[in-house]
């Protein structure tokens, strides 16, 4: 059982059966307890090093043997691409999204091309 993301980049990698919470980590945690026995077996969970939610003591309180492993770690960078820079001086960019408050700061902090107006 995965997250939506997750189900997304397995599904592309070619898995087949995937069973996706379609939500945020409490949703997962509601997809397991509605699928899975407490005492069948430990659960491994492949993570982040920095997580929004708390998989974890969610399913502990529920019953839930939870053994997270750390994956992956997300280092932002501390300077923009020469391509982003140059797009973003030529007005070339209408809007930029940022999915957490994490990546939005990584990008103020990244030092853009002066005259860029922030807002």
């Amino acid at each position: 059982m995965v997250g939506e993301r997750t189900g997304e980049t397995a599904a592309t990698a070619g898995f087949a059966d995937i069973t996706s919470a379609d939500g945020n980590a409490a949703a997962l945690a509601r997809l397991v307890v509605a699928r899975v026995l407490p005492a069948s077996a430990p659960l491994l969970y492949l993570a982040g090093e920095q997580r929004a939610g708390d998989l974890e003591a969610a399913l502990r309180f529920d019953g839930y043997d939870v053994r997270t492993v750390v994956v992956y770690r997300a280092v932002a960078s501390t300077e923009l691409s020469p391509g982003v820079r140059a797009a973003l001086i030529a007005g070339e960019v209408d809007g930029m999204l940022h999915f957490s408050q994490r990546s939005a700061e990584a990008f103020v902090a990244a030092a853009p091309p002066p005259g860029l107006s922030i807002t």
